[in-house]
């Protein structure tokens, strides 16, 4: 990479991606499984200005839409610097993986010979900017105390305007020198409206509108595409096939061109059809532009949610730092006199319940949507999200577990067990969760316990440590059940509930 070590932007002490820091990321970037964390390590904090330069690059972005290099950098380190690393969840990691992951969905040649190069590159900046200057709280709590934000956007998709607004201020900044739009020509008004839709398609009051357009839409669309396709292609010789395809076709790659051709040799080619240099009809293999952003836009979000449907250490890691930033909105909440949004208040977590639920309601059929478009998504995508789901369920339990226990232990008579379990069968019970409830487990115990059998074993251990309860209550109301002081007897009620809920809570 040529830099002019003169300009004031990319002075010794600010930061620029070396050669070498890419070259080292080539091998594993592509990957579903990719670690950002190692990658924000790698770059000693800058982890986003790393991948964004290194996917530019690994997509061969400069030459083919002549992109300055030194504008890019300057670019990406403007907006990393405008992430909050205050942040535990939306900062510069985050804006980081999203644009790994949807490099990930470009690597998949179907969706990427649908799209134009123009919309690559959008797609891209999309999403380095998409969570640009986020204050750490949500739409609704900015709504709620009347932020000057709120006011501005008129309560509408707050944070994802500022966002786009406040990426596009910084592209024109002529004292920034940034605009990383400027190679596109006279088709600027196009990458703008692709990128704002793209950004505020990332607000999840959109969600259900926005996958419900792409299944009844989209879909049909890219099918009625594929055929054309095919029809075309069985009239025209076989072309070859891989790199050897890509240097026998020459597409211009102008300003008002849209059938520029995947360019970058990094990807392995396997159409079912083949095209003829000579004879292809351009129309016939890119959708219409509205067709085009709506695919866009469902990839950024996808990528955004992606976090729950990633290999279960990334997904766990992923969950803390989400749970921590909703933690601290519920503090502000508190402090403000606010009632306090579900799955935000410290003192009653519910950090299980809060991951199974977004994974079952939101990002199960997300996905389920879009690897009806990819295919080839699927199988990795279906087992990480199923592995997860179990993972968060067996936790759940014990979470509960967890919970009664400390409420019988609360209850009147519970110091008397406490000191006198040891002699109970049902001790094992209020010890075992304890020792089986850590969040830092080695990936291979992780990965024993989400297994089938392993869930088994555990329901199986489960129902003998309930029947041991059961059959040890007898003796628990002699022992350790206050008496009633005017009849002394026990206190047979309040018993009977409390063994209800002991036993129900399942």
């Amino acid at each position: 990479m040529m830099i002019d070590v003169y300009d004031p932007w990319l002075r010794p002490d600010r930061y620029c991606p070396t050669q070498t820091e890419i070259n080292r990321l080539n091998e594993k970037i592509d990957s579903w499984e990719f670690n950002v964390f190692e990658l924000d390590e790698l770059s000693s904090g800058r982890p986003l200005s790393l991948a964004f330069c290194a996917i530019m690059r690994k997509n061969d972005l400069y030459s083919v839409l002549n992109l300055n290099e030194i504008d890019v950098v300057r670019f990406i380190v403007n907006v990393e610097n405008g992430y909050h690393t205050q942040n535990p969840y939306h900062n510069r990691i985050h804006a980081a993986d999203v644009v790994q992951t949807v490099h990930h969905f470009f690597t998949h040649n179907y969706l990427r010979d649908l799209v134009t190069t123009m919309d690559v590159l959008c797609a891209y900046v999309s999403a380095a900017v998409h969570d640009y200057q986020h204050p750490g709280i949500g739409n609704p709590f900015l709504v709620a105390t009347k932020d000057d934000l709120a006011l501005e956007y008129n309560d509408r998709a707050v944070l994802e305007n500022m966002h786009v607004s406040s990426a596009f201020r910084l592209m024109n900044d002529a004292s920034k020198k940034c605009n990383i739009l400027s190679c596109v020509g006279e088709r600027y008004e196009e990458a703008r409206e692709t990128i704002i839709q793209m950004v505020l398609a990332t607000d999840m009051s959109h969600h259900a509108d926005g996958v419900a357009a792409f299944k009844n839409e989209v879909l049909p669309a890219v099918a009625a595409v594929t055929v054309r396709r095919k029809t075309k292609n069985s009239q025209t010789t076989p072309a070859p096939q891989g790199k050897q395809l890509l240097r026998n076709l020459s597409f211009p790659v102008s300003s008002k061109d849209e059938s520029d051709y995947p360019m970058a040799d990094n990807y392995n080619y396997n159409y079912n059809y083949n095209y003829n240099s000579a004879e292809c009809d351009h129309e016939s293999r890119r959708l219409k532009i509205d067709m085009r952003r709506h695919i866009l836009n469902l990839t950024l979000h996808c990528a955004d949610l992606s976090n729950p449907a990633k290999p279960q250490a990334l997904c766990r890691r992923w969950a803390t730092l989400v749970q921590e930033e909703f933690f601290m909105q519920g503090d502000k909440e508190r402090e403000m006199g606010l009632p306090i949004s579900m799955f935000m208040d410290r003192s009653k977590p519910a950090f299980s319940k809060c991951q199974i639920g977004f994974l079952r309601i939101i990002v199960k059929p997300l996905f389920t949507v879009y690897c009806q478009f990819l295919p080839s998504l699927n199988p990795t995508i279906e087992n990480c999200i199923n592995e997860n789901i179990a993972f968060w369920e067996g936790r759940q339990i014990e979470e509960e577990k967890a919970s009664i226990l400390r409420s019988d232990t609360n209850a009147p008579g519970g110091s008397n067990m406490r000191f006198r379990q040891n002699s109970l069968e049902a001790s094992y019970v209020i010890n075992q969760p304890f020792r089986r409830f850590s969040f830092l487990q080695s990936p291979k115990a992780t990965r024993r316990e989400s297994s089938n059998s392993a869930q088994n074993n555990q329901k199986e251990k489960l129902s003998n440590m309930f029947v041991a309860k059961k059959k040890s209550l007898k003796t628990i109301r002699s022992l350790y059940q206050p008496r009633d002081s005017a009849l002394n007897r026990p206190q047979t009620e309040n018993l009977e509930r409390t063994q209800s809920e002991f036993f129900n809570f399942s």
